[in-house]
């Protein structure tokens, strides 16, 4: 069932709030937030806040600090949901508001290249989205974390349709040259991703621009095999699911990369099933 205007225009009111608090008690600490996905994007690209359905808000943290970003959630009353990724942790107010994702990288380890460090080194400080400050992504990182999203959480049709939607008005506000942002998925590892990715979000407004932004992409044969393989494994099973997922694995920039994150995954997977409980630094 979708949520109506007035639902989405409640959880976009609620999100913010969210993030102005969560932005200030962290910034006491010493410690930089940016919002990611939704939370930014509804107040960056988008008109009306409330057409973009969120189910959570998305926090990254400096690596440094996730720790403490965790302490400062915990104190504020949010519980902390079973680990499952190492590169996040999932917190959960109590009562009513929004699951917080706190993150300490966009991806787990080995799936790309867009390490946190860089990410904050190229973002740029804003207190007027908020009214608070935070970073936002450098307009480079804020499609890369798009694709590689898309690429590597294998999501419903309705999922794969709300991102399509983000792409095209990131376009429509100036997205970075093809050119440009094909030499940073290159450089990042997330070219392959991208040959995945960027034909499933195109649209009629943003067939022309993926089209030139794969054309320039470097040339990998065995990355567009790979690309075309995952799409059409996905394809035929269910969002999520095991089979549905493994191929994305192969998405990564090379395959020892791919093998190492499978490895990882199946560490992380196998410590939540046997510790039943929260772990504050699973994985590396």
């Amino acid at each position: 069932m979708h949520p109506s205007m007035h639902q989405r225009f409640f959880t976009a009111t609620v999100a913010r709030e969210a993030v102005i608090v969560i932005a200030n008690r962290l910034r006491s600490r010493r410690v930089s937030v940016m919002p990611l996905k939704g939370v930014l994007l509804m107040h960056l690209v988008y008109s009306d806040s409330a057409e973009r359905a969120l189910s959570d808000v998305d926090l990254l943290v400096p690596e440094e600090s996730f720790a403490t970003a965790a302490e400062v959630l915990l104190a504020s009353g949010y519980a902390a949901q079973v680990q499952r990724r190492s590169h996040e942790r999932t917190f959960v107010p109590s009562p009513g508001g929004l699951p917080i994702d706190l993150h300490r990288r966009l991806f787990p380890r080995r799936r790309s290249r867009l390490d946190t460090a860089g990410v904050f080194e190229r973002a740029a400080r804003n207190s007027a989205l908020f009214g608070t400050e935070v970073f936002v992504p450098d307009p480079r990182d804020l499609l890369a974390h798009l694709i590689g999203h898309t690429a590597n959480d294998h999501t419903d049709e309705r999922s794969t349709q709300k991102y399509a939607r983000d792409l095209e008005l990131l376009v429509q506000h100036g997205a970075p040259q093809e050119g440009e942002i094909a030499r940073h998925l290159d450089l990042m590892g997330l070219g392959r991703a991208a040959r995945f990715a960027l034909p499933v979000l195109a649209t009629g407004p943003t067939q022309r621009y993926v089209d030139s932004v794969l054309a320039q992409l470097r040339p990998d044969p065995l990355g567009e095999l790979l690309a075309r393989r995952a799409l059409k494994v996905v394809r035929s099973h269910r969002p999520r699911s095991r089979r549905g997922t493994l191929p994305s694995y192969l998405l990564a920039p090379s395959l020892m990369d791919a093998g190492v994150a499978l490895a990882d995954a199946g560490l992380e997977r196998t410590c939540a099933r046997l510790l039943g409980r929260p772990q504050l630094l699973v994985g590396g």
